[in-house]
């Protein structure tokens, strides 16, 4: 299957990470406690995120311990349950 090309894809990303280029030169280009501001803001957005990422791997996890062990068991065997 031949790799797709990168030109289909949008000038501009959909997820929340995305910071347009003049954003990005414009706060590299700041005074260095502004920097440092916007990177504390970040670490606090990641370290949220994080946060609610572990929860869900939590229950997650909680849920498929409480599962039977062989609730799928013979499912997609291909025998017709014969």
């Amino acid at each position: 299957m031949p790799i797709p090309s990168l030109s289909h894809r949008c000038a501009r990303p959909s997820h929340a990470n995305y910071r347009p280029k003049k954003e990005k030169k414009k706060l590299t280009e700041a005074p260095l406690d502004d920097r440092v501001d916007a990177l504390e803001t970040r670490r606090g957005q990641l370290l949220t995120q994080r946060a609610q990422l572990e929860r869900k791997l939590a229950e997650l996890r909680r849920k498929m311990a409480d599962e039977p062990e062989g609730r799928d068991a013979g499912a997609g065997s291909g025998d017709g349950g014969k």
